[in-house]
């Protein structure tokens, strides 16, 4: 149960769409690659199920086939259980995310 506003309900969502901007990695991040997401108190397992397009400068890449180091992009990411996010254009504390794995953290995340 969420205890939450009758005029600004909080999402509760197991996927999501977000703008991400990778730091360092040691690898790529391919599609379906296993993260952990942590958002405030939240730390829940969840995986890339979509990678939607790259952003160069003016240019965009539609669906790429993983993410290097230093790049912007949008993706959608699928969380194990129901999560309760707010987007970052109502709260930017709360819309933001990080994204790690094993390696440490991969990159931090706008939720659009």
């Amino acid at each position: 149960m969420v205890l939450s506003s009758i005029e600004h309900p909080i999402n509760i969502v197991t996927s999501f769409r977000a703008q991400i901007m990778t730091f360092e990695l040691l690898t790529p991040i391919p599609l379906g690659h296993y993260v952990v997401v942590y958002c405030a108190s939240l730390k829940v397992p969840a995986k890339f199920s979509k990678l939607e397009k790259l952003i160069m400068g003016d240019k965009e890449k539609k669906l790429p086939k993983c993410l290097l180091s230093n790049q912007t992009a949008f993706v959608v990411i699928s969380t194990t259980e129901r999560v309760c996010l707010e987007l970052y254009q109502n709260y930017k504390g709360l819309g933001r995310i990080a994204i790690r794995d094993d390696t440490g953290t991969l990159a931090c995340l706008l939720y659009t």
